[in-house]
């Protein structure tokens, strides 16, 4: 998570216990990655408009993999 919150320039305190909810950080990333008009160019570089690129992406989002992804699959 710290690498997430790095990368967008969120401030954080680590403290998790086992059975943390991290809803609420799924939902700050998808927030981040989907822009505010889905007819804008995608954030992924592609040059085509979001809704015909990453749309069904943020649509389907699985934080356990954007984090492993984002960390090059080391789990923390």
């Amino acid at each position: 998570m710290q690498f997430v919150c790095d990368h967008f320039g969120w401030n954080y305190i680590m403290g998790m216990e086992f059975t943390e909810d991290l809803s609420d950080l799924e939902k700050a990333i998808k927030e981040k990655l989907t822009p505010d008009n889905i007819y804008e160019p995608c954030p992924c570089g592609s040059g085509n408009k979001f809704k015909f690129c990453c749309a069904s992406t943020m649509k389907n989002f699985d934080l356990d993999v954007y984090l492993a992804a984002f960390t090059g699959g080391e789990t923390q």
